[in-house]
């Protein structure tokens, strides 16, 4: 990058962003964040509407390069059974997390992947307004999600989608964690060659967090959901982590006894993952509620009106 547009970019991202660092789902390691200024989320509202006019992204598109929801991922590699009015899974799973993706996304790695899609005004608007000084993608910005999902739908996906469609493998990704489920284990061949994809690409496996698992063996962990199998029932349920429900009904305890104890905002948002499993995919497939989920439920239902009636969601 030439000196000049060095500088034009240090000053935008000097004057718009504010650099910041938490520890990352209570790890001991701190992870860099950017708050950014009400002038930069105008520019990139206005950035990403002429990313999506050139590139001629309908509504439609959205889900696939926004990102759907964790649930919605999960969704997807079930397997629906009309006359049981039940759906199953594959036995088999794989976890492959993507070492420190926003990071090792550059902007030269972008260009890259964009091939001649944008025009190079908007790719140097990119760069100026995207990425910090020394090249990389900015956490925090409301175009990161955006071009972090495009980039990786146009590169690692589209090899993935060519690897699982003759092997019948389901893969699913969500943003840097990526999931496989298969009827057949996931030998070292078979992580090999998925590795080796992530890799052509430039990006690092983080093989500490790579998780080979086995739904016959016991209850899996995939993107903060538990999905459970039960052998005497021959029945698969999906729910959220115990823990988490436990603190959704201490939350609620907690505004019974004094309204102010959290805002209306922060309840309907710590309970939105509960009620989105609920009410779109439960009571859809036909499953199961737990009486700690009921119990949270009927919490919600009598601190506000737009909590879905506990009789709804007693399926089974």
């Amino acid at each position: 990058m030439k000196k000049t547009a060095q500088l034009s970019l240090f000053n935008f991202f000097e004057r718009s962003y504010t650099e910041f660092s938490r520890r990352k789902n209570g790890s001991q390691r701190q992870r860099t964040y950017f708050a950014q200024s009400n002038e930069a989320r105008r520019e990139h509202e206005i950035l990403l509407k002429k990313i999506f006019r050139v590139l001629k992204i309908s509504q439609f598109d959205l889900e696939k390069y926004v990102g759907q929801s964790t649930i919605g991922n999960i969704e997807k590699h079930s397997i629906f059974v009309p006359q049981e009015r039940n759906i199953t899974f594959r036995r088999f799973w794989l976890i492959v997390d993507i070492k420190s993706a926003y990071d090792t996304l550059s902007f030269e790695m972008f260009k890259n992947f964009m091939g001649n899609a944008l025009e190079n005004g908007i790719l140097r608007e990119i760069g100026e307004k995207c990425f910090t000084p020394d090249e990389k993608l900015i956490t925090g910005a409301t175009c990161s999600p955006f071009l972090f999902n495009f980039c990786m739908a146009n590169s690692l996906d589209k090899k993935f989608e060519e690897y699982v469609s003759s092997r019948k493998i389901v893969f699913t990704r969500y943003f840097d964690d990526v999931i496989f489920s298969s009827h057949k284990p996931f030998g070292k061949r078979k992580r090999r060659d998925i590795f080796d994809i992530v890799r052509s690409f430039g990006f690092k496996v983080n093989t500490a967090k790579v998780k080979a698992l086995d739904l016959g063996r016991g209850p899996i962990k995939l993107n903060g959901y538990f999905l459970s199998y039960d052998k005497k029932t021959d029945c698969f349920n999906l729910s959220l982590d115990r823990q988490y429900l436990c603190k959704l009904r201490a939350k609620l305890e907690a505004v019974k006894q004094n309204e102010g104890a959290y805002s209306r905002a922060q309840i309907d948002g710590s309970m939105s993952p509960l009620i989105y499993l609920v009410r779109n995919f439960k009571k859809r497939r036909h499953l199961r509620t737990s009486l700690l989920e009921r119990n949270v439920l009927d919490l919600y239902a009598n601190y506000t009106i737009s909590a879905p009636s506990p009789k709804n969601h007693i399926f089974f």
